[in-house]
């Protein structure tokens, strides 16, 4: 898949693009055991495939902060910004859990340029991110994720 090239300077020139679908990728239970004790939250719904084949969502589900932390991934295999020094995560404006991330399924996502905008050294875009299981059009992850890219 051929990632388009966007440069800082033309951002606002894009303003409205949708980029993606990313490629299909799964996160596993190990990754997500991994994740579990990394930020303590070893809940059953996320840690137990045994007890969660009987729970509320029929299996395992990802924890909404590892699909979070997918903005990151879903922006670069669906754009590449070029000619900024540093590109720094400067936040998020809101951030929705739709529906469950079940371990294993097969997950893409997509990147819409909602807004840039000049900041000192540099500028500020903001992206819709969303995070969808294969054949499901409701987000499992849906953020707006603000990018600063300083070009001084």
């Amino acid at each position: 898949m051929t990632i388009p090239q966007v440069s800082v300077n033309e951002l606002a020139d894009h303003l409205g693009t949708e980029w993606g679908p990313t490629e299909v990728f799964r996160i596993d239970q190990d990754e997500v055991d991994q994740f579990a004790r990394l930020v303590h939250d070893q809940q059953w719904i996320h840690v137990d495939p045994e007890r969660s084949a009987s729970g509320p969502f029929g299996a395992t589900i990802v924890h909404g902060f590892f699909a979070l932390a997918m903005c990151t991934r879903i922006l670069d295999e669906s754009v590449e910004i070029t000619g900024y020094a540093q590109a720094i995560n400067y936040g998020l404006d809101r951030v929705r859990f739709p529906r469950a991330l079940p371990v294993g399924a097969p997950a893409a996502g997509t990147v819409h340029l909602d807004s840039v905008a000049e900041v000192a050294g540099g500028v500020q875009a903001a992206f819709d991110i969303t995070l969808t299981v294969e054949g499901d059009d409701r987000p499992c992850m849906a953020a707006r994720f603000l990018v600063r890219y300083l070009t001084a």
